[in-house]
């Protein structure tokens, strides 16, 4: 009786392309944190080919700003009118003409290849406007407006397509302005101060995530396209160097020689070898051998 066989080991998944240990000319070492390739030159095509492809949704995400930010103007009036004069200067003189500026020197040559430093910064400013509301609140306002801060924090970890480390920064930022700002003023209530705590490291750590897996899928789809060109390419040279024979051939049944649109007959290895890249080598096969070898006995 045979010995049962063991069971192999299960096979390795593949490597990413996003991956120092993946092989070939196309894999890509990048910092496992910032998500950065080692490749300046990579590093460099792949933020061009990230501005082209985000570039309208990011113009959508500044008229989303002005739009939200300007409207929450009405929810000064009710809930920190004792603020509503730095409110309404903070929205309407520097956050929202901030993001129309940003927005309109997009359509400018020099203005997309500087929108992610640009966007890092207007969403410090806009999470720092939010901070500076706060501060200047003194009734019920001042214990409700850090949602304000949770919504800066979901729009600079998305609507942007911030990198993550710029995204990153902001929000950690006016995180930290905010928490500052709370420790210098009037003592909040401890349930209402650890509660924002949590809340907001939460939603930093939540936002960070999202903002990590998408850019490293971003980075992985911007490999795969790039080695699917290559290799379109190389298939289309390839193709372009076969010569191809098509349509009837008129061959002699005896001689085997191909007869040519002027009515001259050519061997077929020298027909062959003149439209295609194929050479020819003689032999002879084993039954006209054996035939050959009758007929000299």
């Amino acid at each position: 009786m045979d010995a049962p066989t063991q069971p192999g080991p299960p096979p390795a998944p593949a490597p990413s392309l996003l991956d120092a240990a993946a092989p070939g000319p196309w894999a890509a070492t990048a910092h496992r944190f910032t998500l950065r390739f080692a490749d300046p030159v990579l590093e460099g095509d792949y933020r061009g080919d990230l501005q082209e492809r985000t570039l309208r949704s990011v113009r959508d995400g500044y008229l989303l700003a002005i739009a939200m930010y300007g409207g929450f103007g009405v929810l000064d009036l009710h809930v920190i009118p004792e603020a509503l004069g730095l409110a309404w200067l903070v929205r309407f003189a520097l956050v929202c003409p901030l993001a129309a500026g940003i927005l309109a020197w997009s359509y400018r040559p020099s203005g997309p290849p500087r929108l992610q430093g640009a966007g890092a910064i207007f969403c410090l400013l806009a999470g720092a406007g939010i901070v500076a509301m706060i501060a200047s609140a003194s009734g019920p306002g001042r214990d409700l407006y850090y949602a304000g801060l949770l919504l800066v924090l979901a729009f600079t970890y998305t609507f942007l397509r911030l990198r993550f480390a710029l995204a990153s920064l902001a929000s950690w930022g006016f995180t930290a302005l905010y928490l500052a700002a709370v420790a210098a003023g009037p003592a909040l209530p401890f349930a209402t101060g650890i509660s924002h705590l949590f809340f907001l490291v939460g939603a930093n750590i939540i936002g960070m995530t999202a903002c990590w897996t998408l850019e490293r899928s971003a980075r992985q789809d911007y490999l795969q396209r790039r080695l699917i060109a290559a290799q379109a390419a190389s298939l289309s040279e390839a193709l372009g160097s076969v010569k191809v024979l098509s349509g009837l051939l008129p061959i002699c049944a005896w001689c085997h020689k191909v007869r040519q649109d002027d009515g001259y007959w050519q061997q077929i290895e020298a027909y062959l070898s003149a439209r295609t890249d194929a050479e020819f080598t003689h032999g002879i096969c084993p039954e006209c051998q054996h035939g050959l070898e009758s007929r000299r006995a």
